[in-house]
């Protein structure tokens, strides 16, 4: 259950993403030529689509399977908590040049993290060779979980949404968390 639900906030959250975009901001993303023009059904243009096995980027006026070679990334660095966020901007870039040196073309991000992530994520993707494309998680509270035993408990989903809202906010550049402990913060300005 949690990872059929995992699996399916990952589809969401990409697809909001993709989706929410104009076509100027989609001609921007990794991989894609900046003159690829995006698919469109029924006024809803996109770019990206999934089905049960495969992802699809539309390129050059077709859909064309591609492998995922991913990186999960956590922010635990020796010395810290992984709520303290304390991974600096330089050393995401080092990270992400690493992550590009390997030939991985995706990250994979369980929360939202630091300003300074999206920035540097941002910074790398302008001038990488290999750029990375991100799929960004949606941490859900386990403690409520056990507290509700249901997945779909209208207390959970009220969350999700909330939580779904901020990260399509801090993808898009456009939001400003308040400080919580344990959690990220800060003004999100990079799209």
């Amino acid at each position: 259950m949690k990872k059929s639900l995992t699996i399916l906030t990952i589809f969401l959250l990409l697809s909001t993403t993709l989706l929410g975009c104009n076509p100027k901001q989609l001609s921007n993303l990794p991989s894609l030529p900046s003159s690829n023009i995006p698919y469109t059904e029924n006024g809803l243009s996109y770019m990206a689509k999934v089905d049960a096995k495969s992802f699809y980027f539309y390129k050059d006026g077709q859909w064309q399977k591609e492998f995922i070679k991913g990186v999960n990334m956590g922010v635990g660095v020796p010395g810290k908590f992984p709520g303290e966020m304390a991974v600096t901007k330089d050393e995401y870039l080092r990270w992400f040049k690493y992550i590009g040196d390997m030939k991985a073309n995706t990250l994979r991000v369980y929360t939202i993290l630091s300003p300074v992530f999206y920035d540097a994520f941002y910074e790398y993707n302008q001038t990488a060779k290999n750029k990375i494309f991100l799929i960004q998680g949606l941490w859900i509270n386990e403690d409520d979980m056990l507290k509700y035993q249901n997945a779909y408990a209208p207390q959970i989903l009220d969350t999700m949404k909330e939580d779904t809202k901020k990260i399509i906010g801090v993808l898009h550049g456009n939001t400003t968390i308040a400080p919580e402990p344990g959690h990220a913060s800060g003004t999100y300005t990079k799209d």
